[in-house]
């Protein structure tokens, strides 16, 4: 049974991810909608754990650094399901309008 609140967008966008804890990783979110994600990862997320999500679009001539905070909500062979704990247009936007042209970068 499909429980999506809005439509979501595939991308191939490369992140970073921080857990609670303080393991730091990298991730590919491959799909987005303005509630939530799905990332690909070798971290070992729990459901129900929070991570901060890192997206740095390297598209401008300065990078942006987009930060939001998230909850894992469901695990399966494609993925990691996420809910993102507040609204972050700039991250969301930047991700439908710029998709594979944004990575994360260190630091």
């Amino acid at each position: 049974m499909e429980h999506r609140q809005s439509p979501r967008k595939k991308i191939d966008a490369r992140v970073t991810l921080t857990t609670r804890s303080g393991l730091l990783g990298s991730a590919r979110i491959i799909d987005v909608s303005a509630t939530g994600g799905r990332l690909d990862t070798e971290l070992p997320l729990q459901v129900d754990s929070m991570i901060a999500v890192t997206l740095t679009a390297r598209a401008a001539r300065h990078p942006s650094r987009f930060k939001c905070d998230a909850q894992v909500v469901r695990h399966s062979n494609d993925g990691f399901g996420i809910e993102w704990m507040q609204f972050a247009p700039e991250l969301l936007r930047t991700l439908y309008d710029h998709g594979p042209e944004v990575a994360s970068l260190p630091g």
